[in-house]
């Protein structure tokens, strides 16, 4: 078959290389106003590796978990090259806006941007290759009948529901959803138990764990505000100046969740963070 070059642009991102690798189907390459980046995708489909290598939907939802402080957004390129993946993507392009704490039709938007260097291409190469890993295996259990829903699979899933949103209140709503999901077991003070196991999950030091806790707990509250119709305190709350930096902020914190507890089971997640919380030192 006939190789496809696929392309698509990306809003608001910029590099601090004219251009970087991927893998050896994709590419970042920067635009001229520096603004924008173009992605280029050789989409080859002659082997089982190759097919999800070059996949452009899954580099995409690569993408949301690689780089979570950025609301993607895709546009179309001028390069002469096949539009089928920039076709799906458009239809997921989203604003991100508070729409509650908003008193007329000029709604705040986030404007989120982000430069790339290589600390985040490495983040992308490596939730790139669990992306793959996970459909993949996926796929070849669905085909047997053999396929079960885990606790990571419905987390994974609510965080790019969450990234498709563009309410910033809805979003959280499937993140903290998700976070439970991978973090809570049983009954009892679920926002203390994900706001403490998020933070031994993704942090190792006392002051980065601290941060990590308020940030879960505060954007619980958001949710917890949402869930059960408490309006008015929703309101009060988007109207804070730092509620896009939480929310940001906490799809990192869930990202990088996910990262930490792939292919653990809920035996393996649970009695980890059991043995982190015994384990510390004597009062």
């Amino acid at each position: 078959m006939e190789k496809k070059i696929n392309c698509f642009i990306i809003e608001n991102v910029s590099m601090d290389k004219l251009n970087y690798r991927v893998n050896e189907f994709i590419s970042f390459s920067t635009l001229p106003d520096n603004k924008k980046i173009l992605v280029t995708i050789i989409y080859d489909d002659t082997s089982e590796y190759s097919k999800y290598r070059s996949n452009g939907v899954l580099f995409y939802h690569a993408l949301q978990l690689s780089l979570p402080k950025l609301n993607i957004k895709v546009s179309k390129p001028m390069e002469p090259c096949e539009l089928t993946v920039y076709e799906i993507l458009r239809g997921w392009n989203s604003p991100l806006f508070k729409f509650y704490s908003s008193i007329g039709d000029d709604i705040e938007e986030d404007s989120s941007s982000l430069v790339i260097t290589n600390t985040e291409l490495e983040e992308v190469k490596k939730f790139h290759s669990i992306i793959i890993e996970h459909s993949q295996s996926a796929n070849e259990l669905r085909k047997e009948e053999s396929w079960k829903a885990t606790r990571w699979s419905y987390a994974y899933n609510s965080y790019v529901s969450a990234c498709l949103s563009p309410s910033l209140e809805n979003s959280n709503q499937m993140i903290i959803t998700g976070m439970e999901a991978l973090l809570v077991k049983g009954d009892g003070n679920t926002t203390y138990r994900v706001s403490l196991n998020a933070s031994i999950i993704v942090a190792d030091e006392f002051e980065s764990r601290k941060k990590i806790f308020e940030v879960v707990k505060k954007m619980y509250n958001l949710r917890s505000k949402a869930t059960h119709g408490e309006v008015s305190e929703l309101v009060r709350l988007l109207k804070k100046n730092d509620v896009y930096d939480n929310y940001f902020e906490l799809k990192r914190i869930f990202a990088q969740v996910l990262l930490k507890t792939y292919k653990k089971s809920e035996e393996e997640i649970f009695d980890k963070l059991d043995l982190n919380l015994l384990s510390c030192p004597s009062f």
